[in-house]
């Protein structure tokens, strides 16, 4: 059978079942989330830099081949999403569970970011709404809780009953108990590394730590308040660490191993 005679419901089921769907582990929910979450954090780091006129004006056109390739990249995802809703538990009952899906949270979110880039091709904008539209971009920020809360919901029913510091423990190492938000902090605080390792390097270049040094200041504050406060719950968690929990004191023989 081909694609076009396949029934609406069925196509909508086989693409979240694909590509969507969190308990179908054949599928790729996985890799679509990563690279959507990894797409996000570029485009959020492009609008920072595009806060400086003159790094704007000498690679206009790179950012806007860029903001194309995002916008179309985008926009696929949500035409995909729109297709897969009368799969969606929430909307199949509907009677329309496509338009139920539009006026939903995230599908609004996804529009607001998007809509912007078009609304430029059709609509002349003067330079002060188009920095505004430009920042709209950040609404994507918010397409992250998708996999976060419920996460964070995962998490708190599988430790459910246990210490608060066993709870931190399997935050920052993976247990049988750990659950995906460990996965996402993980990815989070190897993000910041990456982060901070290359701006390290930028800011070996004259020119670009004239244009960006205070933007690389407060990268550095955040990195380095979240590197602490990594450490600290590492310290605060170490008698639930099998490693040192036979130790006396589990909290100094973490502290002396070199990787703390």
């Amino acid at each position: 059978m081909s694609a076009s005679a396949v029934p609406r419901p069925a196509l909508a089921s086989a693409v979240h079942r694909w590509l969507f769907d969190p308990a179908f582990d054949d599928g790729l929910h996985r890799d679509v989330e990563r690279s959507v979450a990894v797409l996000i954090v570029a485009s959020v780091m492009t609008v920072a830099l595009e806060q400086s006129a003159a790094f704007y004006q000498a690679h206009a056109g790179l950012l806007h081949a860029f903001e194309l390739i995002m916008a179309v990249l985008f926009t696929v995802e949500y035409a995909l999403r729109v297709l897969a809703a009368p799969a969606l538990p929430e909307f199949a009952r509907s009677r329309f569970p496509r338009l139920r899906y539009v006026f939903s949270l995230y599908a609004l979110v996804d529009l607001l970011a998007i809509a912007p880039f078009y609304l430029s091709l059709f609509v002349a904008v003067d330079l002060d709404l188009l920095r505004m539209l430009r920042l709209m971009r950040l609404l994507r920020m918010a397409k992250l809780t998708r996999q976060l809360l419920p996460a964070i919901e995962e998490f708190r029913q599988l430790n459910a009953g246990r210490s608060r510091r066993a709870q931190v423990f399997a935050l920052l190492e993976p247990t049988g108990h750990s659950g995906r938000l460990h996965i996402l902090l993980d990815n989070f605080i190897m993000f910041w590394i990456g982060l901070s390792i290359l701006c390290v390097v930028l800011e070996s270049v004259d020119e670009l730590s004239q244009m960006f040094g205070r933007g690389f200041a407060w990268i550095d504050a955040i990195a380095f308040t979240i590197f602490t406060l990594e450490y600290a719950a590492r310290v605060y968690s170490a008698p639930e660490n099998p490693r040192f929990a036979v130790r006396r004191l589990p909290r100094l023989a973490l502290v002396r191993t070199p990787q703390a």
